[in-house]
C-alpha cells in the first residue's frame, strides 16, 4: 500500500493535469468546446468559454465583471448592459473614465462631443461655433514685413495659410503688431489692409498714411475664421 501511494503521489505531482485530454500541455489543461473553468459563489459564476475561433472571459450569471491588480479594489468594470468603467465601477456610458484620458492618435466622434471644461488645440488650429451653430475653424499666424514707402505710398503682398485648412475663403482679421521680433521705424504710420482672400491665402496692402517716407519692419498677427 505504501509503495502504491508513493507511486501515485509522484505521478500526480510531477505531471501536467489534463481534463478532456490525455496530453495536457500546461500544468492544468482543460479541453472543451464551450464552457471551461468556472468559479462559483452562490449565484455568482465567472469562467471561460472557448470554441475553435474565439475565447471569452465572462460571468455566466447576471452580474458585472470587474478587473483589478495587486489584490486591490476594482479598477475596470464591465456591467451587464455593456458599459465599461475605468476608475469607475458604476459607468453610465459605453466608456466612462474617471481620471485623465490620453489618446496618441485621432479621436473620431460620430455625433456631438460635449466638453464641460476647456479645449486646448495644438498646431495653431482650433474649432469655434457661430451663433447659428455652424461649426467654424480658427487659424492664426504672424506675418512680417519690411519696406520703405514714400508719402502715401503702398505695396501689395500675399499671406499664405497652411494648405488644406479651409474649404472656402475665410474671414480674415488683422490683429496687433506683435512684440517679437521688435518692430522698428515708424511702423505705427503703416496700415495693413486685407483686400482679397481665397481658401489658402489672402492679399494685403501696406499703406503709408503719412505725407513723408516711412521705413519700417513689423510683424502683424493675422486671424482667420471660416469653414
Amino acid at each position: 500500500m505504501s509503495i502504491l501511494f508513493v507511486l501515485l503521489t509522484t505521478y500526480c505531482c510531477a505531471q501536467d493535469v489534463g481534463i478532456g485530454t490525455n496530453s495536457p500541455t500546461h500544468t492544468l489543461t482543460v479541453i472543451s468546446s464551450g464552457d471551461g473553468i468556472v468559479s462559483k459563489n452562490g449565484a455568482v459564476e465567472v469562467g471561460t468559454w472557448v470554441n475553435a475561433s474565439s475565447a471569452y472571459l465572462q460571468t455566466y450569471s447576471n452580474h458585472p465583471l470587474y478587473f483589478s491588480t495587486n489584490n486591490g479594489s476594482a479598477q475596470i468594470a464591465l456591467l451587464t448592459n455593456g458599459n465599461v468603467g475605468i476608475g469607475n465601477t458604476s459607468p453610465t456610458f459605453k466608456l466612462d473614465v474617471t481620471g485623465t484620458l490620453r489618446a496618441t492618435g485621432d479621436i473620431s466622434a460620430g455625433s456631438d462631443l460635449g466638453v464641460t471644461g476647456d479645449i486646448t488645440v495644438q498646431g495653431g488650429k482650433g474649432i469655434i461655433r457661430a451663433v447659428n451653430s455652424t461649426q467654424l475653424k480658427y487659424y492664426s499666424r504672424d506675418a512680417g514685413f519690411s519696406a520703405s514707402l514714400g508719402a502715401f505710398g503702398s505695396v501689395d503682398a500675399v499671406i499664405n495659410f497652411t494648405n488644406g485648412i479651409f474649404t472656402s475663403a475665410p474671414r480674415v482679421i488683422v490683429g496687433d503688431v506683435v512684440p517679437s521680433p521688435a518692430p522698428t521705424g515708424e511702423f505705427h504710420k503703416i496700415k495693413l489692409v486685407i483686400f482679397s482672400t481665397d481658401n489658402n491665402s489672402c492679399s494685403v496692402r501696406l499703406y503709408n498714411e503719412s505725407n513723408a517716407t516711412v521705413s519700417f519692419s513689423a510683424t502683424w498677427s493675422i486671424i482667420c475664421i471660416g469653414n
